[in-house]
């Protein structure tokens, strides 16, 4: 992706530059850029299973949440209606992982709404949207936030129409 025009320019990137580029869009906070990012990553494989894979991973799980919590669902939902279904089950596993270290129960009522939000972004990217509509809906009575009640609906909606 060329920065200045916003637009891709191949998508034949090697592992570093992907990397690179990912780092710096990041770095910019461009929410907007992240389902491009999403498009290829599929084609990093090797990336993914690295350490500096991890740590780009928490970097973009963390970029979405606060994109949700900032009221960004319209950029955040078309990133991670792309992700690939092995990477939403990675990011699933850090994200579930920093909230309940291995020995503590899961208790999803302790996430916050733009984690619960992403969770079910994720949970549906892997396949599993009924899951996913399932988990929001639970949490639809127990959860008063704008955050929530103006994101829950389109996820929901994006969730159901599998889009």
């Amino acid at each position: 992706m060329d920065l200045s025009k916003q637009h891709w320019e191949g998508t034949e990137l090697f592992d570093a530059a992907y990397l690179d580029l990912a780092q710096a869009l990041i770095a910019e906070g461009r929410i907007d850029a992240v389902r491009d990012l999403m498009l290829v990553a599929a084609q990093h494989p090797q990336l993914w299973a690295s350490e500096a894979g991890t740590t780009l991973l928490e970097d973009l799980i963390a970029l979405l949440r606060d994109g949700l919590a900032e009221g960004h669902v319209a950029d955040v939902v078309p990133a991670l209606a792309v992700c690939p279904p092995d990477l939403a089950m990675a990011a699933i596993d850090l994200l579930l992982d920093a909230f309940f270290p291995e020995g503590v129960e899961v208790d999803l009522h302790r996430l916050d709404d733009a984690t619960l939000l992403c969770l079910a972004l994720l949970v549906g990217s892997t396949g599993r949207r009924d899951q996913a509509i399932a988990l929001l809906d639970k949490s639809l009575g127990h959860r008063h936030s704008d955050v929530f009640t103006i994101s829950a609906p389109v996820v929901r909606n994006h969730l159901r129409l599998g889009l």
